[in-house]
């Protein structure tokens, strides 16, 4: 089952997502299939050689959210002077106050509980997610999501990134 084990609130400096994107719906993500071309394709390879500086380890950001479909892109957190690569998809994230969780649990558990378990944190910590920035995000760090997938151990730590407002 999984738990949160860890939450931090921390000024997000104004940056941009840049990476590669879909559009998705809840009922028929197809956002393994698209992680594992990504990978393939030297996606995260071009992002590393483009000018800009990456400020987070990979990323799936979820933004651009409608009634029945979301846009969901890979890639990194960068720089706003970041050129971006032709083909390419970015979002401008202005300067915010960012939630950041750690949820630890197995695979797939840990998706479906990020949402609600850094919401009830959120709020138990008087803060409130800022929707109106239309954003979320979960981190793969290298060395708790990484580390634990390339071992094969049975939990994995996910970190995800929400914006906040404080109450």
């Amino acid at each position: 089952m999984p738990k949160l084990i860890h939450q931090e609130v921390n000024q997000l400096e104004a940056c941009m997502f840049v990476g590669k994107a879909i559009t998705t719906s809840p009922q028929n993500p197809n956002i393994a299939e698209f992680w594992e071309q990504c990978s393939l394709d030297d996606t995260f390879d071009q992002l590393q050689r483009t000018q800009g500086t990456i400020l987070s380890p990979m990323a799936g950001f979820e933004c651009e959210f409608k009634e029945k479909e979301f846009t969901y892109g890979v890639g990194y957190f960068m720089s706003l002077d970041t050129q971006v690569p032709k083909g390419y998809f970015s979002f401008e994230i202005p300067e915010c106050l960012i939630q950041k969780t750690w949820i630890e649990g197995p695979i797939p558990d840990v998706y479906g509980a990020m949402y609600p378990l850094s919401l009830e944190a959120a709020q138990k910590s008087g803060y409130t997610p800022y929707f109106e920035l239309g954003f979320s995000s979960e981190i793969y760090d290298e060395t708790r999501f990484g580390k634990a997938l390339k071992q094969s151990l049975k939990e994995v730590v996910l970190d995800y990134w929400m914006p906040v407002t404080q109450n």
